[in-house]
């Protein structure tokens, strides 16, 4: 076989050359990773400041929520009141109209009975109006009658 030749082994001197320039390669990245780290943190945070921000206005949200519902609950009072306030109203409108409708038929039979006896009494008043004339005539005729009698009496002795 053939025998491959190595390569010289390095020096000291380079070995801790290389040394040097690996650990300035580490602290770089060291450096940049503290940087990192310090970046990391100023996100964490600005991240629980906007947790904090979402938390209140969570809180916020959810104190309109419940005053959404108050006000959905009054709401739905109210409705219930103006139903009810629309139920009375109707059994009153009702009541009125029935009271309205027997004054109606009690007045429409008054004024019927009304009638008929303004008719008997015209017939009445006619009458009584024949009678008078009648009479006037026979006390017409009694007063000539009774002026005859005197014109007799004076002339009998």
């Amino acid at each position: 076989m053939a025998s491959k030749k190595q390569p010289p082994e390095p020096s000291l001197r380079t070995i801790l050359e290389s040394i040097e320039d690996v650990r300035g390669r580490v602290e770089l990245q060291g450096s940049l990773l503290e940087d990192v780290r310090g970046r990391v943190e100023s996100q964490g945070s600005l991240l629980e400041g906007v947790r904090g921000s979402v938390d209140s206005q969570g809180s916020l949200l959810e104190d309109t929520r419940l005053r959404v519902d108050s006000q959905n609950l009054l709401l739905e009072d109210m409705r219930s009141q103006n139903r009810s306030t629309i139920e009375a109203v109707e059994a009153t409108r009702l009541a009125l109209e029935q009271r309205i409708d027997r004054l109606d038929q009690d007045t429409c039979s008054r004024d019927a009975l009304l009638e008929l006896a303004i008719r008997d009494l015209k017939v009445t008043v006619q009458q009584n109006s024949m009678d008078i004339r009648d009479l006037g005539g026979k006390v017409e005729a009694l007063t000539r009658l009774e002026a005859r009698v005197a014109a007799i009496e004076r002339r009998l002795p």
